[in-house]
């Protein structure tokens, strides 16, 4: 999978996980990416397959705030 793939499917499981998590309402806040990436490294790591292991909290945190799911 290519990173902008894993981008646009790190995305759809932050939505689905936003709302299973915090409910339909919530405003997800950037303190909320902990508990996200926990769920990615356990229930979908297959989406943590680029880049370099240190690149990847980064970049997710940089494509949620880019996409107007979170605020900086």
């Amino acid at each position: 999978m290519t990173e902008e793939q894993c981008k646009d499917e790190v995305l759809g499981e932050w939505d689905r996980w936003v709302v299973a998590t915090l409910g339909t309402d919530a405003k997800p806040e950037e303190n909320h990416l902990f508990g996200f990436f926990s769920h990615l490294k356990s229930r979908r790591p297959e989406l943590l397959e680029f880049g370099e292991v240190w690149e990847r909290h980064p970049a997710i945190h940089s494509w949620l705030i880019e996409s107007g799911r979170i605020e900086a």
